[in-house]
């Protein structure tokens, strides 16, 4: 689940999302699942401060749905290294398109070196308070 690709993407727009997801799994009596999501701080005009927007309104909208959703899964700690994203990129025949490569390699809450990004620290807050 990645909402930063769509068009006009807004973290805000969450609790559409999820109420979408919610409707189509209520008809077949089951809970959604959301295997991984994220938001890049580089690609697609991302920064730290959507990608920190973005965890904190998905923490937001995942509590008020929560017995709806099945897990919730946060796709990666620290953004690729640039062989990695190069290598995955070109699996998926992406490799010549620089905006893919800047989201892709972008998606970590910290550098690939360690350096934490906000959003490391908005995960953080909210998984102390987590429930």
């Amino acid at each position: 689940f990645y909402p930063q690709i769509l068009k006009k993407a807004d973290p805000s727009k969450l609790y559409i999302y999820f109420n979408e997801m919610l409707q189509i799994s209520s008809k077949i009596g089951k809970k959604f699942a959301i295997t991984e999501t994220g938001w890049s701080s580089s690609g697609l005009n991302g920064s730290e401060e959507s990608q920190a927007d973005f965890i904190k309104k998905l923490f937001r909208v995942y509590a008020n749905y929560k017995d709806d959703v099945e897990f919730l899964g946060l796709f990666v700690l620290y953004d690729f290294p640039e062989s990695l994203n190069r290598s995955l990129a070109q699996s998926y025949g992406l490799s010549k398109f620089k905006e893919y490569l800047k989201f892709q390699g972008s998606l970590g809450f910290a550098y690939n070196n360690g350096t934490p990004k906000k959003s490391w620290f908005v995960l953080l807050e909210k998984l102390k308070k987590f429930k």
